[in-house]
Protein backbone atom coordinates (compact mmCIF):
# COMPACT_ATOMS: atom_id res chain seq x y z
CA UNK A 1 0.00 0.00 0.00
CA UNK A 2 1.55 3.52 -1.14
CA UNK A 3 0.20 7.05 -0.30
CA UNK A 4 1.35 10.22 -1.87
CA UNK A 5 1.01 13.97 -0.19
CA UNK A 6 1.21 17.00 -1.73
CA UNK A 7 4.45 18.28 0.05
CA UNK A 8 4.89 21.43 -1.85
CA UNK A 9 3.39 23.83 0.69
CA UNK A 10 5.31 22.54 3.59
CA UNK A 11 8.32 22.60 1.73
CA UNK A 12 6.99 26.35 0.80
CA UNK A 13 6.83 27.40 4.36
CA UNK A 14 10.33 25.61 5.20
CA UNK A 15 12.00 27.54 2.65
CA UNK A 16 10.52 30.39 3.65
CA UNK A 17 11.21 30.14 7.10
CA UNK A 18 15.01 29.50 6.31
CA UNK A 19 15.36 32.27 4.43
CA UNK A 20 14.03 34.59 7.02
CA UNK A 21 16.26 32.76 9.52
CA UNK A 22 19.22 33.46 7.14
CA UNK A 23 17.99 37.32 7.28
CA UNK A 24 17.48 37.62 10.76
CA UNK A 25 21.11 35.83 11.00
CA UNK A 26 22.35 38.26 8.49
CA UNK A 27 20.63 40.98 10.78
CA UNK A 28 21.95 39.95 13.88
CA UNK A 29 25.40 39.55 12.28
CA UNK A 30 25.32 43.03 10.53
CA UNK A 31 24.46 44.59 13.63
CA UNK A 32 27.21 42.60 15.68
CA UNK A 33 29.50 44.04 13.41
CA UNK A 34 28.57 47.42 13.40
CA UNK A 35 28.35 47.99 16.89
CA UNK A 36 32.01 45.99 16.67
CA UNK A 37 33.11 48.88 14.56
CA UNK A 38 31.27 51.58 16.42
CA UNK A 39 33.24 54.23 17.73
CA UNK A 40 31.23 53.87 21.51
CA UNK A 41 31.32 51.53 24.26
CA UNK A 42 28.22 49.53 23.94
CA UNK A 43 26.99 47.11 26.32
CA UNK A 44 23.35 44.87 26.60
CA UNK A 45 22.58 43.59 29.89
CA UNK A 46 19.70 41.30 30.49
CA UNK A 47 17.32 41.16 33.92
CA UNK A 48 16.80 43.47 36.59
CA UNK A 49 20.22 42.23 38.04
CA UNK A 50 21.97 43.50 34.67
CA UNK A 51 23.46 39.98 33.43
CA UNK A 52 26.12 40.49 30.11
CA UNK A 53 24.52 39.51 27.56
CA UNK A 54 26.64 41.41 24.96
CA UNK A 55 30.11 43.73 25.23
CA UNK A 56 31.66 44.92 21.83
CA UNK A 57 35.44 45.57 21.43
CA UNK A 58 35.60 49.02 22.80
CA UNK A 59 34.27 47.93 25.80
CA UNK A 60 36.30 45.15 26.66
CA UNK A 61 39.34 47.31 26.09
CA UNK A 62 38.01 49.64 28.20
CA UNK A 63 37.13 47.93 31.12
CA UNK A 64 40.42 45.41 30.59
CA UNK A 65 38.57 42.22 30.10
CA UNK A 66 36.80 40.35 27.22
CA UNK A 67 34.97 37.51 29.26
CA UNK A 68 32.04 39.11 30.43
CA UNK A 69 29.40 37.56 29.00
CA UNK A 70 26.99 35.73 31.68
CA UNK A 71 28.48 38.36 34.63
CA UNK A 72 26.38 40.73 36.69
CA UNK A 73 27.28 44.12 35.84
CA UNK A 74 28.12 45.09 39.94
CA UNK A 75 30.40 41.96 39.94
CA UNK A 76 32.06 42.54 37.04
CA UNK A 77 32.84 46.20 37.59
CA UNK A 78 32.77 46.95 40.98
CA UNK A 79 35.31 49.92 40.37
CA UNK A 80 31.98 51.77 39.30
CA UNK A 81 30.58 51.32 42.75
CA UNK A 82 29.72 54.65 44.18
CA UNK A 83 29.46 56.76 41.12
CA UNK A 84 25.76 56.28 40.71
CA UNK A 85 26.11 54.53 37.43
CA UNK A 86 24.38 51.35 38.78
CA UNK A 87 21.95 53.29 40.24
CA UNK A 88 20.73 55.19 36.44
CA UNK A 89 20.75 51.63 35.22
CA UNK A 90 18.25 50.38 37.69
CA UNK A 91 16.45 53.51 37.22
CA UNK A 92 15.64 52.96 33.27
CA UNK A 93 14.41 49.53 34.04
CA UNK A 94 12.00 49.74 36.33
CA UNK A 95 10.66 52.89 34.65
CA UNK A 96 11.19 51.94 30.52
CA UNK A 97 12.53 55.09 30.10
CA UNK A 98 15.48 55.97 28.69
CA UNK A 99 18.38 57.99 30.49
CA UNK A 100 20.71 60.03 28.19
CA UNK A 101 22.94 62.48 29.72
CA UNK A 102 25.90 65.10 27.89
CA UNK A 103 29.00 64.77 30.53
CA UNK A 104 29.47 61.35 32.98
CA UNK A 105 31.88 61.40 34.80
CA UNK A 106 33.63 58.06 35.87
CA UNK A 107 36.68 56.21 37.59
CA UNK A 108 37.31 53.17 35.02
CA UNK A 109 40.56 52.48 37.37
CA UNK A 110 38.60 52.59 40.60
CA UNK A 111 38.39 55.44 43.09
CA UNK A 112 42.52 56.70 41.95
CA UNK A 113 41.90 56.57 38.50
CA UNK A 114 42.00 58.94 35.90
CA UNK A 115 38.68 60.45 35.49
CA UNK A 116 36.77 59.71 32.17
CA UNK A 117 34.34 62.01 30.68
CA UNK A 118 31.29 60.06 28.85
CA UNK A 119 28.67 61.11 26.89
CA UNK A 120 26.11 58.44 28.08
CA UNK A 121 22.77 56.70 26.77
CA UNK A 122 21.06 54.13 28.69
CA UNK A 123 18.01 52.61 26.64
CA UNK A 124 15.67 49.92 27.65
CA UNK A 125 14.68 46.96 25.62
CA UNK A 126 11.62 44.85 25.22
CA UNK A 127 10.25 41.58 25.45
CA UNK A 128 7.01 41.21 23.14
CA UNK A 129 4.43 41.42 26.14
CA UNK A 130 6.27 45.61 25.78
CA UNK A 131 7.99 44.32 29.39
CA UNK A 132 11.26 45.72 29.79
CA UNK A 133 13.86 42.75 29.37
CA UNK A 134 16.81 44.25 29.77
CA UNK A 135 18.60 47.78 29.14
CA UNK A 136 21.27 49.16 26.39
CA UNK A 137 24.17 51.47 27.37
CA UNK A 138 25.89 53.38 24.59
CA UNK A 139 28.87 55.45 25.98
CA UNK A 140 30.86 58.22 23.80
CA UNK A 141 34.53 58.94 25.64
CA UNK A 142 34.66 62.81 25.32
CA UNK A 143 37.05 63.39 27.72
CA UNK A 144 39.40 65.00 25.29
CA UNK A 145 36.86 67.46 24.06
CA UNK A 146 36.13 68.20 27.79
CA UNK A 147 39.57 68.91 28.63
CA UNK A 148 39.79 71.34 25.71
CA UNK A 149 36.85 72.58 26.42
CA UNK A 150 38.74 73.18 29.97
CA UNK A 151 41.46 74.58 28.28
CA UNK A 152 39.08 76.80 26.59
CA UNK A 153 37.20 77.77 29.67
CA UNK A 154 40.88 78.16 31.27
CA UNK A 155 42.28 80.42 28.96
CA UNK A 156 39.20 82.75 28.73
CA UNK A 157 39.07 82.90 32.28
CA UNK A 158 42.84 84.01 32.22
CA UNK A 159 41.99 86.79 29.42
CA UNK A 160 39.38 87.94 31.02
CA UNK A 161 41.25 88.35 34.08
CA UNK A 162 44.23 90.07 32.29
CA UNK A 163 41.56 91.96 30.10
CA UNK A 164 39.88 93.56 33.71
CA UNK A 165 42.79 94.36 35.28
CA UNK A 166 44.27 96.82 32.44
CA UNK A 167 43.57 100.50 33.30
CA UNK A 168 42.69 100.69 29.86
CA UNK A 169 38.80 100.43 28.90
CA UNK A 170 38.91 97.40 26.14
CA UNK A 171 35.90 95.30 24.44
CA UNK A 172 34.79 93.66 21.66
CA UNK A 173 32.28 94.62 18.54
CA UNK A 174 30.85 92.70 16.28
CA UNK A 175 31.34 94.05 12.32
CA UNK A 176 27.78 96.05 12.72
CA UNK A 177 28.83 97.58 16.28
CA UNK A 178 27.05 95.69 18.28
CA UNK A 179 28.98 95.38 21.63
CA UNK A 180 29.70 91.91 22.74
CA UNK A 181 32.30 92.17 25.35
CA UNK A 182 33.52 94.91 27.74
CA UNK A 183 36.23 94.90 30.09
CA UNK A 184 35.37 96.01 34.12
CA UNK A 185 36.72 99.12 33.94
CA UNK A 186 34.87 100.27 30.89
CA UNK A 187 31.65 98.85 32.70
CA UNK A 188 32.44 100.67 35.98
CA UNK A 189 33.08 103.86 33.60
CA UNK A 190 29.23 103.85 32.98
CA UNK A 191 28.08 102.82 36.48
CA UNK A 192 25.86 99.98 35.08
CA UNK A 193 26.10 96.01 34.59
CA UNK A 194 27.56 94.55 31.99
CA UNK A 195 24.31 92.89 31.08
CA UNK A 196 22.84 96.41 30.58
CA UNK A 197 26.11 97.09 27.92
CA UNK A 198 26.26 93.88 25.88
CA UNK A 199 23.71 93.74 22.96
CA UNK A 200 24.00 97.40 22.40
CA UNK A 201 25.05 99.26 19.44
CA UNK A 202 28.78 100.66 20.81
CA UNK A 203 27.64 104.56 19.92
CA UNK A 204 24.59 104.17 21.91
CA UNK A 205 26.37 103.85 25.20
CA UNK A 206 26.50 105.40 28.04
CA UNK A 207 30.39 106.79 26.93
CA UNK A 208 29.30 108.01 24.25
CA UNK A 209 25.29 109.34 23.48
CA UNK A 210 26.60 112.55 25.78
CA UNK A 211 27.02 113.69 21.83
CA UNK A 212 24.28 112.75 18.54
CA UNK A 213 27.70 114.52 16.85
CA UNK A 214 30.16 112.13 18.32
CA UNK A 215 27.81 109.05 18.10
CA UNK A 216 27.73 110.05 14.24
CA UNK A 217 31.63 110.12 14.33
CA UNK A 218 32.01 106.76 16.11
CA UNK A 219 29.65 104.95 13.64
CA UNK A 220 31.96 106.19 10.62
CA UNK A 221 34.81 105.10 12.36
CA UNK A 222 33.35 101.46 13.66
CA UNK A 223 32.35 101.64 10.02
CA UNK A 224 35.84 102.11 8.46
CA UNK A 225 37.36 99.64 11.15
CA UNK A 226 34.49 97.34 9.16
CA UNK A 227 36.28 97.38 6.72
CA UNK A 228 39.72 96.73 7.37
CA UNK A 229 40.88 100.29 8.76
CA UNK A 230 43.05 100.76 12.18
CA UNK A 231 40.94 103.66 13.45
CA UNK A 232 42.83 105.49 16.07
CA UNK A 233 41.68 108.51 17.38
CA UNK A 234 42.07 111.15 20.69
CA UNK A 235 38.73 112.07 21.48
CA UNK A 236 36.02 112.62 24.48
CA UNK A 237 34.35 110.21 26.86
CA UNK A 238 31.71 110.61 29.19
CA UNK A 239 32.48 108.60 32.62
CA UNK A 240 31.30 108.24 35.86
CA UNK A 241 31.78 106.93 39.46
CA UNK A 242 27.94 106.46 39.85
CA UNK A 243 27.79 110.18 41.85
CA UNK A 244 29.86 112.71 39.34
CA UNK A 245 30.06 112.60 35.63
CA UNK A 246 32.46 113.75 33.96
CA UNK A 247 34.69 113.75 30.74
CA UNK A 248 37.91 112.60 30.40
CA UNK A 249 39.94 112.77 26.99
CA UNK A 250 41.47 108.94 25.35
CA UNK A 251 43.75 107.79 23.23
CA UNK A 252 41.10 105.54 20.91
CA UNK A 253 41.93 102.50 18.60
CA UNK A 254 39.26 100.11 16.28
CA UNK A 255 41.22 97.09 15.44
CA UNK A 256 39.81 94.88 13.33
CA UNK A 257 40.23 90.72 13.59
CA UNK A 258 40.29 89.01 10.12
CA UNK A 259 39.60 85.42 9.17
CA UNK A 260 41.51 83.98 7.09
CA UNK A 261 40.11 84.85 4.16
CA UNK A 262 40.76 88.70 5.39
CA UNK A 263 36.88 89.52 6.56
CA UNK A 264 36.48 91.14 9.34
CA UNK A 265 34.94 88.80 12.19
CA UNK A 266 35.19 91.18 14.82
CA UNK A 267 36.42 94.34 16.03
CA UNK A 268 38.52 95.36 19.06
CA UNK A 269 37.68 98.76 20.37
CA UNK A 270 40.20 99.88 23.41
CA UNK A 271 40.70 103.11 24.96
CA UNK A 272 43.31 104.49 26.99
CA UNK A 273 42.83 107.61 29.77
CA UNK A 274 45.55 110.68 28.60
CA UNK A 275 43.77 113.27 30.27
CA UNK A 276 46.41 113.98 32.92
CA UNK A 277 49.15 114.00 29.95
CA UNK A 278 46.99 116.41 28.06
CA UNK A 279 46.37 118.71 31.02
CA UNK A 280 49.90 118.50 31.47
CA UNK A 281 51.11 119.40 27.93
CA UNK A 282 48.52 122.48 28.06
CA UNK A 283 50.00 123.32 31.20
CA UNK A 284 53.31 123.36 29.12
CA UNK A 285 52.28 124.75 26.76
CA UNK A 286 51.36 127.69 29.22
CA UNK A 287 54.50 127.61 31.72
CA UNK A 288 56.11 128.18 28.00
CA UNK A 289 54.30 130.70 26.91
CA UNK A 290 54.62 132.60 30.30
CA UNK A 291 57.98 131.92 30.42
CA UNK A 292 58.68 133.42 27.11
CA UNK A 293 56.41 136.45 28.36
CA UNK A 294 58.70 136.46 31.55
CA UNK A 295 62.21 136.46 29.90
CA UNK A 296 61.14 139.26 27.24
CA UNK A 297 59.86 141.34 30.14
CA UNK A 298 62.78 140.51 31.88
CA UNK A 299 65.61 141.33 29.31
CA UNK A 300 63.44 144.15 28.68
CA UNK A 301 63.65 145.45 32.32
CA UNK A 302 67.55 145.09 32.32
CA UNK A 303 68.10 146.74 28.80
CA UNK A 304 66.36 149.57 30.39
CA UNK A 305 68.23 149.65 33.50
CA UNK A 306 71.24 149.36 31.75
CA UNK A 307 70.94 151.91 29.47
CA UNK A 308 69.24 154.22 32.43
CA UNK A 309 72.49 153.44 34.53
CA UNK A 310 74.85 154.08 31.93
CA UNK A 311 73.66 157.35 31.38
CA UNK A 312 73.79 158.34 35.13
CA UNK A 313 76.82 157.05 36.29
CA UNK A 314 80.05 158.77 35.82
CA UNK A 315 82.50 155.64 36.23
CA UNK A 316 83.00 152.14 34.61
CA UNK A 317 83.17 151.03 38.95
CA UNK A 318 80.07 152.50 39.62
CA UNK A 319 77.82 151.65 36.27
CA UNK A 320 78.95 147.96 37.46
CA UNK A 321 78.41 148.23 41.50
CA UNK A 322 74.46 150.09 40.59
CA UNK A 323 74.66 147.05 37.48
CA UNK A 324 75.21 144.29 40.24
CA UNK A 325 72.92 145.58 42.90
CA UNK A 326 69.94 146.25 40.60
CA UNK A 327 69.99 142.77 38.78
CA UNK A 328 70.86 141.12 42.11
CA UNK A 329 67.17 142.66 43.32
CA UNK A 330 65.51 140.93 40.11
CA UNK A 331 67.85 137.77 40.72
CA UNK A 332 66.03 137.49 44.60
CA UNK A 333 62.46 138.23 43.29
CA UNK A 334 62.70 134.93 40.90
CA UNK A 335 64.34 132.75 43.30
CA UNK A 336 61.50 134.11 45.41
CA UNK A 337 58.93 133.06 42.68
CA UNK A 338 60.67 129.91 41.69
CA UNK A 339 59.77 128.51 45.64
CA UNK A 340 56.29 129.25 45.06
CA UNK A 341 56.44 127.87 41.45
CA UNK A 342 55.62 130.99 40.35
CA UNK A 343 52.44 131.36 41.66
CA UNK A 344 52.72 134.82 43.52
CA UNK A 345 54.90 136.35 45.97
CA UNK A 346 54.17 137.92 49.36
CA UNK A 347 55.05 141.74 49.38
CA UNK A 348 55.73 141.49 52.95
CA UNK A 349 58.55 139.27 52.09
CA UNK A 350 59.59 141.38 48.79
CA UNK A 351 60.09 144.26 51.52
CA UNK A 352 62.23 142.31 53.95
CA UNK A 353 64.32 140.90 51.33
CA UNK A 354 65.20 143.99 49.69
CA UNK A 355 66.09 145.71 53.28
CA UNK A 356 67.75 142.65 54.68
CA UNK A 357 71.09 143.19 53.17
CA UNK A 358 71.16 146.73 55.08
CA UNK A 359 69.98 145.74 58.39
CA UNK A 360 71.73 142.58 60.64
CA UNK A 361 69.19 139.45 61.81
CA UNK A 362 67.99 140.84 64.36
CA UNK A 363 67.13 144.54 63.61
CA UNK A 364 63.82 146.07 65.06
CA UNK A 365 64.46 149.20 62.76
CA UNK A 366 62.08 147.31 60.25
CA UNK A 367 58.57 147.26 61.00
CA UNK A 368 55.66 146.50 58.84
CA UNK A 369 52.15 146.80 59.35
CA UNK A 370 48.70 145.92 58.11
CA UNK A 371 47.67 143.15 55.70
CA UNK A 372 49.67 140.74 53.68
CA UNK A 373 49.32 140.81 50.15
CA UNK A 374 50.65 138.14 47.73
CA UNK A 375 51.31 139.43 43.98
CA UNK A 376 51.86 138.09 40.85
CA UNK A 377 54.82 137.60 39.25
CA UNK A 378 55.00 140.32 37.47
CA UNK A 379 53.88 142.74 40.14
CA UNK A 380 56.45 141.07 42.28
CA UNK A 381 59.33 141.60 39.86
CA UNK A 382 58.08 145.39 39.66
CA UNK A 383 57.46 146.32 43.11
CA UNK A 384 60.99 144.16 43.83
CA UNK A 385 62.51 146.83 41.57
CA UNK A 386 60.89 150.00 43.37
CA UNK A 387 61.69 148.78 46.94
CA UNK A 388 65.06 147.87 46.17
CA UNK A 389 65.66 151.74 44.78
CA UNK A 390 64.14 153.00 48.24
CA UNK A 391 66.38 150.69 50.10
CA UNK A 392 69.48 151.95 48.56
CA UNK A 393 68.71 155.20 48.45
CA UNK A 394 67.81 154.76 52.67
CA UNK A 395 71.09 153.00 52.97
CA UNK A 396 73.28 155.37 51.01
CA UNK A 397 71.49 159.04 52.07
CA UNK A 398 68.24 158.37 54.55
CA UNK A 399 67.64 156.23 57.65
CA UNK A 400 69.57 152.75 56.78
CA UNK A 401 72.26 155.06 56.56
CA UNK A 402 72.72 155.60 60.46
CA UNK A 403 72.31 153.65 63.73
CA UNK A 404 69.15 154.73 64.77
CA UNK A 405 67.33 155.56 61.44
CA UNK A 406 64.22 153.25 61.38
CA UNK A 407 62.14 152.18 58.20
CA UNK A 408 57.77 152.25 58.72
CA UNK A 409 55.94 150.06 56.03
CA UNK A 410 52.58 149.93 55.86
CA UNK A 411 50.26 148.10 53.98
CA UNK A 412 46.61 148.39 53.50
CA UNK A 413 43.63 147.68 52.07
CA UNK A 414 40.62 150.09 51.18
CA UNK A 415 37.21 149.92 49.72
CA UNK A 416 38.24 152.78 46.98
CA UNK A 417 41.76 151.13 46.64
CA UNK A 418 43.00 147.55 46.49
CA UNK A 419 46.76 147.78 47.97
CA UNK A 420 48.12 151.48 49.41
CA UNK A 421 52.05 150.60 50.70
CA UNK A 422 53.55 153.83 52.58
CA UNK A 423 57.34 153.55 52.80
CA UNK A 424 58.14 156.00 55.74
CA UNK A 425 61.95 156.97 56.66
CA UNK A 426 61.96 158.58 60.56
CA UNK A 427 64.86 159.20 62.61
CA UNK A 428 67.63 159.36 60.26
CA UNK A 429 69.68 162.31 58.87
CA UNK A 430 67.78 165.36 57.12
CA UNK A 431 66.76 164.65 53.42
CA UNK A 432 66.36 167.10 50.68
CA UNK A 433 65.13 166.43 46.94
CA UNK A 434 67.81 165.24 45.15
CA UNK A 435 69.55 167.77 42.62
CA UNK A 436 68.72 165.38 39.40
CA UNK A 437 66.33 162.34 38.93
CA UNK A 438 68.22 158.88 39.01
CA UNK A 439 66.64 155.63 38.43
CA UNK A 440 65.15 155.13 41.07
CA UNK A 441 62.92 158.36 40.85
CA UNK A 442 62.28 157.34 37.30
CA UNK A 443 61.25 154.31 38.07
CA UNK A 444 58.75 154.72 40.69
CA UNK A 445 57.20 158.03 38.59
CA UNK A 446 57.46 157.32 35.40
CA UNK A 447 57.47 153.21 35.10
CA UNK A 448 55.21 151.75 38.12
CA UNK A 449 52.09 153.84 37.20
CA UNK A 450 52.04 152.62 33.26
CA UNK A 451 53.25 149.68 34.41
CA UNK A 452 51.08 148.59 37.49
CA UNK A 453 47.67 151.12 36.89
CA UNK A 454 49.38 152.80 40.14
CA UNK A 455 49.32 156.59 41.54
CA UNK A 456 52.88 157.55 43.49
CA UNK A 457 53.47 160.30 45.34
CA UNK A 458 57.35 160.39 46.87
CA UNK A 459 58.02 163.41 49.09
CA UNK A 460 60.84 164.56 50.92
CA UNK A 461 60.38 165.77 54.36
CA UNK A 462 63.02 167.00 56.56
CA UNK A 463 61.84 163.76 59.39
CA UNK A 464 62.86 161.47 56.11
CA UNK A 465 61.11 160.17 52.98
CA UNK A 466 58.05 159.41 52.26
CA UNK A 467 56.69 157.07 49.06
CA UNK A 468 53.12 156.09 48.97
CA UNK A 469 52.22 153.62 46.13
CA UNK A 470 48.57 152.90 45.72
CA UNK A 471 47.46 150.28 42.90
CA UNK A 472 44.34 151.16 41.22
CA UNK A 473 43.14 147.70 40.79
CA UNK A 474 43.19 144.45 42.05
CA UNK A 475 44.47 142.29 38.96
CA UNK A 476 47.44 140.24 39.96
CA UNK A 477 46.63 140.24 43.59
CA UNK A 478 45.28 137.71 45.56
CA UNK A 479 45.13 135.90 49.71
CA UNK A 480 45.16 139.41 51.25
CA UNK A 481 45.25 138.34 55.06
CA UNK A 482 44.70 140.30 58.09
Amino acid sequence: MSFAFDMTEQKTAHDKLERTTEQLQESEARMARLFDQAPAIISIFEGAEHRYIYTNPLHDETVGRSDLIGELMREALPMLEGQGIFERFERVFETGEPYVTEELTAKVDGAVGETTYYQQIIQPWFREDGSVAGTMSFNTDITELVKAREEVRTTLTRLTSIQDSLTSFVGLLSPDGTLLEANKRAVAAAAVTREELVGRKFWDCFWWNYSPEMQERLERWVGMAAKGDVVRRECEVRVTDGQREQMITIDFQLVPSMDEDGNVNEIVPSGIDITARKDAEARKDTLLAELQHRVKNTLATVQAIVRFTARHTETQEALVTALSRRLAAISRTHDALTRTDWGGQSLREIVKSEVAPYLDATSERLNISGVDVFVDPHRALSLSLAIHELATNAAKYGALSTDDGRLLVSLEKTRETPLVMVWQEDAGPVVKPPERSGFGSFLLMNVLPEDLDAEVDLTYDADGVRCRIALNNDIGLSHVHK
